[in-house]
């Protein structure tokens, strides 16, 4: 289970589920810590929406922007997001750990 806190805002709702999900990814991969999400949003791709999350992963001598996506499936946008956000650190964390 992962927190965050933020504003109400419709256009704050999925950076606050990307930035959940990733305090549950760091309580379950301390590498994660390295992490921090930069923006979070759904976007129509074609013929289906698709979750897009950019995350900021920072080493002692360099700083990488990663992305994910994750296709929307039944209308549930933020599972997509967390799926993003998943899909945007899986092969990164496990270079580090």
């Amino acid at each position: 289970v992962g927190f965050a806190e933020g504003s109400v805002a419709s256009t704050a709702r999925f950076r606050l589920v990307a930035s959940a999900t990733m305090d549950a990814l760091r309580q379950l991969q301390p590498q994660a810590e390295c992490c921090d999400v930069d923006s979070a949003l759904v976007m129509r791709v074609g013929s289906e929406d698709v979750a897009v999350v950019t995350v900021s992963f920072v080493l002692p001598a360099s700083e990488h922007v990663l992305a994910g996506s994750a296709v929307v499936r039944r209308h549930d946008e933020a599972d997509a997001v967390a799926r993003a956000v998943l899909d945007a650190t899986n092969r990164r964390l496990a270079v580090v750990s």
